[in-house]
């Protein structure tokens, strides 16, 4: 018994404790056995004159025996149904830091689009003031009675060429109902933190 008991110590894994629980119960019912053995030889040792003494020690340390077995198969059990519920939290783990890498890399990648886009709202901003000096200089020039003055709008020309209206890249970010800025890049960089 005390090997077995001695092994307890080692085990780890819900599986090593399945298997020590089944050695642990293959014992305890022969302890139990023993001890019933042992009962029922208390009579005879009673009427043929044999040592009292020695089966009540007998008795007492098998009683024990079974005693110990039985705190060690609950304790084997305890720590069986712990390690299946590690070993299983342990596989949502790995997935859930999967997860922690992928909300990284999405942070990188919306600082960098919004880093981008700051820099795309800025020339947007810049092509819609152009737009609006060409088309005061164009009514400038056509109230003085000289329309063949006027200058195209590259965006209306681009327009003709795809066979479609093109937005004013300023509107179109309004319309989108999106305005990114530096500080949202600053912000999202806080996140990393």
């Amino acid at each position: 018994m005390t090997k077995i008991l001695e092994n307890l110590k080692k085990l780890k894994s819900s599986a090593d404790f399945a298997a020590a629980i089944t050695d642990l119960e293959t014992e305890h019912t022969a302890a139990t056995a023993a001890v019933a053995e042992l009962e029922a030889g208390r009579e005879a040792a009673i009427f043929s004159g044999g040592n009292l003494e020695k089966l009540a020690r007998d008795i007492s340390d098998a009683v024990s025996r079974v005693q110990t077995l039985g705190v060690a198969m609950e304790g084997a059990r305890k720590r069986r149904d712990a390690a299946i519920e590690a070993e299983a939290r342990a596989e949502f783990e790995v997935v859930a830091d999967g997860a922690v890498k992928l909300k990284k890399a999405l942070l990188a990648q919306l600082i960098a689009f919004h880093k981008t886009a700051s820099e795309l709202a800025i020339h947007a901003g810049e092509i819609t003031a152009l737009r609006e000096a060409i088309s005061r200089a164009n009514k400038v020039v056509l109230r003085a009675g000289h329309a063949d003055l006027q200058t195209r709008d590259p965006l209306y020309d681009l327009g003709k060429k795809l066979g479609r209206r093109v937005p004013d890249p300023l509107r179109g970010m309004q319309i989108a109902g999106f305005w990114p800025s530096d500080g949202n890049a600053s912000a999202l960089a806080g996140l990393r933190k």
